[in-house]
């Protein structure tokens, strides 16, 4: 049997890479300190827009842009993903390289809008109209990806979080006053072209790149070849989300889109760190790819950052949603009321993803990301064979269930990971079992058995190695914080 590498190093089993942990910590509070109050931002604007257009309108506007992200990542063919995760130092061509393919791909999308434009006006289709906007929205959006990656590979994600929030707001100021005027799902397709123009002439701006073409064919194939496995496995990320949303617009109209959207766009807002921490260790991880051993302890330290942060926030919003979304819509309504349901098992899912994210990035960052690409795909599967009967069975909430049963594809990384090196699970699986009660906050039947849901982490926290290891992350954090 083969002996455990992190067996020793701390009391909570696994030792920690400092220069892998300042980066990641360092970058992940200036994301969060960005991106959380646009967080904010984003939450509060989903309350409003939630209060202000029926579930009919919002499902029209969160069908085209379920589609419109997947399918945004897999045109750019992991051309921008590649450059992102390379070792060396590209020259200037490599961005504009970037940036011809996503001008070529914006010019058709602005096609495809039109047409979309006009056959949802001579049809009066609510859901192919929403869909032009949304088109001309990715093809504007796309021509700030080479800045956005420049900054990236420079570790500058506090501007790039500032850009963000920005842009975010503009979303809101647009798309609130519209939708109060009456222009229903048009609202928020005008925001979030506004969004996208905000986004896209911010990332220019602050980056200092200056936008240039390049048609040196030859070397577009090449990074083509290299990037699109890439491609497929960020898309396939978006398209879990998606095909829940599409499958409930499909079998239960766009009021049953309207709900699992919203639920959804919660969940995700839960996840406020996760993408932070998920930018950074990308970057970060690549920097020791070339050491199993940094590499080991790197990925123990990513996983538990991830849970006792990312972990705690979705854990904390699960609980709170029972109490206070009743305040801004009627969870007793027929057409909302599967949204708190929905929303608690898509939080389950969110924690469960977050445990496993960095199985891929190591895989991804050691030039194997078919291996994760696979398990992506293996999860979109279960995903839809499991959500269209269990729609048919619970309605909305069967496909927060097809998103749990989803998550069983993880365990497909197992072995490629443990190739590498031997993950160091027990530093944060009892993590996951301590803040999972949490989820189930929807279902209880009186709020007043809601504390029962923090026994475990209770239980976990009277554990001194975890504990501490609790303790030393929020000093990490206020650390971080401080030096800025």
């Amino acid at each position: 049997m083969a002996e455990d590498p992190g067996a020793g190093h701390n009391p909570a089993g696994g030792s920690e890479d400092p220069e892998f942990k300042s980066q990641v910590m360092r970058g992940s509070v200036q994301l969060l300190l960005r991106q959380g109050v646009g967080n904010v931002i984003r939450v509060v604007g989903v309350f409003v827009m939630l209060a202000l257009l029926d579930v009919e309108e919002y499902g029209a506007y969160v069908l085209p842009i379920s589609v419109a992200v997947p399918a945004g990542l897999l045109l750019q063919l992991g051309i921008p993903t590649y450059l992102t995760r390379r070792d060396d130092d590209p020259e200037k061509e490599a961005f504009d390289l970037v940036t011809t393919h996503n001008s070529v791909v914006g010019f058709g999308l602005v096609v495809l809008a039109v047409v979309l434009f006009v056959s949802g006006q001579s049809s009066t289709n609510s859901v192919v109209s929403a869909g032009a906007g949304i088109a001309v929205a990715l093809a504007i959006d796309l021509q700030g990806i080479a800045s956005r990656v420049k900054m990236d590979r420079e570790l500058r994600f506090g501007e790039r979080g500032l850009v963000e929030v920005s842009a975010d707001l503009v979303f809101y100021v647009v798309a609130i006053p519209l939708a109060i005027l009456g222009f229903g799902f048009a609202a928020p397709v005008i925001g979030q072209i506004a969004m996208s123009t905000t986004m896209a002439c911010g990332l220019i701006w602050r980056s200092g790149y200056s936008p240039g073409l390049s048609f040196d064919l030859a070397r577009w194939r090449r990074e083509v070849q290299r990037g699109y496995p890439y491609a497929i496995y960020d898309a396939s990320i978006h398209a879990f989300d998606s095909a829940l949303t599409v499958i409930a617009g499909i079998v239960l109209g766009t009021a049953g889109s309207g709900v699992v959207g919203a639920a959804q766009r919660l969940a995700n807002r839960t996840a406020v760190l996760r993408v932070a921490v998920d930018q950074v260790a990308m970057a970060s991880l690549a920097k020791v790819q070339r050491d199993t051993e940094r590499l080991r302890r790197a990925h123990s330290q990513g996983v538990l950052l991830h849970l006792l942060s990312t972990g705690v926030i979705i854990a904390g919003v699960a609980f709170a949603a029972p109490i206070f979304l009743p305040l801004i819509i009627d969870t007793a309504d027929n057409k909302w009321g599967p949204a708190l349901p929905v929303l608690g098992l898509l939080c389950l899912f969110q924690l469960i993803s977050v445990s496993f994210d960095l199985h891929g990035n190591v895989l991804r960052v050691i030039e194997q990301p078919k291996r994760a690409t696979l398990q992506r795909l293996l999860q979109f599967v279960i995903a839809v064979v499991t959500a269209i009967p269990l729609t048919a069975a619970f309605d909305e909430i069967g496909l927060g269930l097809a998103a749990v049963a989803s998550t069983v594809s993880f365990l497909t990384l197992e072995g490629p990971v443990r190739r590498v090196f031997i993950p160091t699970y027990k530093r944060y699986v009892p993590w996951i079992v301590a803040l999972a009660p949490a989820s189930l906050a929807a279902f209880v039947p009186s709020n007043t058995w809601l504390p029962l849901l923090f026994v475990p982490a209770i239980v976990l926290l009277v554990l001194p190695d975890y504990r501490n290891d609790l303790l030393a992350q929020g000093r990490e954090a206020l650390g971080s914080i401080l030096k800025r």
